[in-house]
This record gives structure tokens, C-alpha cells and sequence, in this order.
């Protein structure tokens, strides 16, 4: 639930679930969501932007026609580490009622926030 909301926040959509679910401190949630990040795992700007990219490679065989599509999936770094760090915080504190700045990295979801 924590998951689907910080994800639905920052619009990513991620790749390695297993690994998201298998967190069991704030900081891992937070490592896992920056790690989805820097994969690429926003989904509707990569997905628009790939399909009108598709017509100028199909007209063009070059495989260097890709590259340059790449640079606008680039918009992923939008999101930057402290604002996925600030969002799980955010998700974390209005589920669990703790303040975000109380909520620290080392703490256990589970057993410290409740949280399962």
C-alpha cells in the first residue's frame, strides 16, 4: 500500500517489486525507490515519448537513431534522490501518523512504524 502510494506519487512504475517488498527499513524503502528511478521505471513520459520516436528509426535503419530518443526518457532525473527520499517520508508519516521529521532511515517498518 506504502509502496503504491509513493510510486503513484512520484509516477514510477516499478520493475523489481520483489525487491520493493522484501524492504524492511525506511532507508531501504528509499534506496529501492531511487534505484527504480535511475532505471527508468517512470512510465508515461518514456512511453509517450518511444512511440513517436519509433516512426523517424522505422524510416531510418541507423541503430544511432535510439540514442537521441534516450535523452528525453532522461526526464526520470526530474525526480531526484531527495524528492523520492521526501515522498516516501511523506507516504510514510500520513500512514503512519509519525511527522517526517521524525521518521528516521534505520527505522524497522514493521516493528518501529507499524508498518507490514
Amino acid at each position: 500500500e506504502i509502496l503504491s502510494e509513493v510510486q503513484r506519487e512520484l509516477n514510477v512504475e516499478a520493475q523489481d517489486v520483489a525487491a520493493l517488498s522484501r524492504t524492511q527499513t525506511v532507508g531501504e524503502v528509499i534506496e529501492a525507490m531511487i534505484k527504480e528511478i535511475s532505471a527508468g521505471g517512470a512510465p508515461a513520459a518514456p512511453v509517450a515519448a518511444a512511440p513517436a520516436a519509433s516512426a523517424p528509426v522505422a524510416a531510418a535503419p541507423v541503430a544511432s537513431r535510439p540514442a537521441p530518443v534516450a535523452a528525453p526518457a532522461v526526464s526520470t532525473p526530474a525526480v531526484s534522490p531527495e524528492r523520492a527520499t521526501e515522498v516516501v517520508l511523506q507516504v510514510l508519516a500520513a500512514k503512519t501518523g509519525y511527522e517526517p521529521e521524525m521518521i528516521e532511515s534505520d527505522m524497522a517498518l514493521e516493528t518501529e512504524l507499524g508498518v507490514d
